[in-house]
């Protein structure tokens, strides 16, 4: 599994690598409902987190020749619409008034209305990008203004309630991360280098070298810009990106493609089975767990005192977490 579970209600949502989307009961882990996308066809692939809405989970799946974006609903998993998408889509639906808004593989904004699947065209690029080239990650939404980057270098603001382009930014590089906007910045990873950009004008305002590449999602928390890198470091950057506030390093590479914040902490997953918790103030750690199945992509928050966490072999914990208010909490609890 890859993506983040989300939790909603009583339930778990999570999509799997090998095509099948769960929906799964918090407390027990039963099975509540399934779909496997072998209905449609070869079996397709869940990278994308899902949108969760009042009566609908909507989720994209990747990975030719049939993937479509799917609108399930919440409690029982029928399948209220699916719409074909060619290419598919690798990131995060997202929410804009009574739309879902994806960014296509092949650069393409489109929106689905929630109730019918209708698609709307929003926004394409006069030519489309490489074989490999669409976007690295999931886009960032601000109000009416969409962002989003292509494996080609660039970055675009585009304006979802007219469908302009407010403006384009070539990094001269590969992003590798999602896009984060936070505030009156926007933040995006490369190979080596982390950049913040207005997102007025789309000027580079700052960068900051990393070792390595980054990958996964950069997360805006307070004081704290943080962002994974290769070779096993997690780092918290001031937001002008000036300085490093502090690092923690693992052997076996941070592998979770989103941190999550958790009462003042911030919480990833290891290749080697952990899950690390860091204080977002000196970055002090706070918790270690240990799942057996090795490297932990997906992490979600059930309450205060449950993690989700899905590793890549297809199996998905649910995990105790300490108080971290409480004065007589454990470093490490097992």
């Amino acid at each position: 599994m890859f993506a983040t579970p989300a939790v909603a209600g009583n339930l778990v949502y999570v999509g799997s690598c090998g095509g099948t989307f769960y929906a799964f009961d918090k407390e027990s882990g039963k099975v509540r409902w399934s779909y496997d996308t072998r209905a449609d066809g070869p079996p397709a692939q869940f990278h994308a987190d899902p949108l969760i809405t009042e009566e609908l989970v909507i989720v994209g799946a990747d990975v030719e020749p049939q993937p479509c974006l799917y609108a399930f609903s919440r409690q029982a998993g029928e399948v209220y619409w699916k719409e074909p998408l060619e290419g598919g889509i690798m990131g995060d639906v997202l929410r804009h008034g009574n739309d879902a808004l994806v960014v296509s593989r092949h650069g393409e904004v489109l929106a689905f209305d929630l109730a019918t699947g209708r698609r709307r065209l929003v926004f394409d690029k006069a030519t489309r990008p490489p074989a490999g080239e669409g976007p690295p990650g999931s886009p960032a939404l601000s109000g009416d203004r969409l962002f989003f980057a292509l494996g080609s270098g660039e970055v675009y603001a585009v304006d979802v309630a007219s469908g302009r382009q407010l403006w384009k930014r070539d990094l001269g590089t590969e992003p590798t991360t999602s896009v984060t906007v936070s505030g009156d910045a926007l933040y995006v990873g490369g190979r080596g280098r982390i950049y913040r950009l207005s997102p007025a004008t789309g000027a580079v305002e700052a960068t900051a070298e990393t070792e390595g590449a980054a990958h996964g999602t950069i997360l805006a928390a307070g004081e704290c810009i943080l962002t994974q890198w290769a070779h096993g470091t997690l780092a918290c950057l001031d937001p002008a990106l000036k300085s490093v506030r502090w690092r923690q390093r693992t052997p076996q590479e941070w592998s979770a493609e989103k941190p999550l914040v958790w009462q003042g902490a911030v919480l990833t997953g290891s290749k080697d089975g952990d899950v690390a918790g860091f204080r977002l103030s000196d970055g002090t750690e706070v918790v270690r767990l240990h799942v057996v199945g090795g490297m932990v992509r997906g992490l979600g928050l059930a309450s205060d005192k449950l993690l989700i966490a899905g590793t890549l072999i297809g199996t998905v914990y649910a995990l105790p977490l300490p108080d971290l208010r409480s004065p007589t909490v454990p470093r490490r609890p097992q």
